[in-house]
């Protein structure tokens, strides 16, 4: 469903198993380099850094083991399925478990996930955040505020 980490999502579910830039999609990340669109050097702190990499989903993993039923297919929802409140309260989950490893990995997931709804800080066009429907913008605006806070407190460490 959503990382390669599930134990217990049905095989039947549609599988994301997409090459991410700066995502190291093996079981064990290269310890010389990472796959981006480019092949780059893996950043300083070294071992921090191929955390994250690695675990930067993790917060799924609850989802991914007791994914959400489409009702009409009886099958888990694909990503862009998944009822929006269930994917804004699983978004601040992986930032909390790599903070709980290191801070520095709690500041990048945190960066990570505040990218993903905002642009990519200018690096896409695509701003998920103009996308939330108004029902969901409270919930929405409330985590990504979160997370900035988290983001703060973890550079002042």
């Amino acid at each position: 469903l959503y990382s390669t980490l599930s134990t217990s999502a049905s095989q039947l579910a549609s599988m994301m198993f997409s090459f991410t830039p700066t995502v190291c999609q093996r079981s064990l990340p290269s310890v010389d380099s990472m796959s981006t669109r480019v092949l780059a050097a893996v950043p300083e702190p070294r071992e921090e850094f191929l955390y994250v990499c690695r675990w930067h989903d993790k917060g799924w993993q609850d989802l991914d083991d007791n994914p959400p039923l489409n009702g009409d297919t009886g099958l888990p929802h694909n990503l862009v399925e998944t009822p929006l409140p269930v994917i804004l309260l699983t978004s601040a989950r992986s930032p909390e478990h790599n903070e709980g490893h290191h801070p520095y990995c709690g500041l990048i997931d945190s960066m990570h996930i505040w990218g993903l709804y905002n642009g990519r800080y200018g690096m896409s066009d695509k701003v998920l955040i103009n996308m939330i429907p108004d029902e969901h913008r409270l919930l929405a605006d409330t985590m990504l505020d979160n997370e900035y806070q988290r983001q703060q407190r973890l550079k002042a460490t």
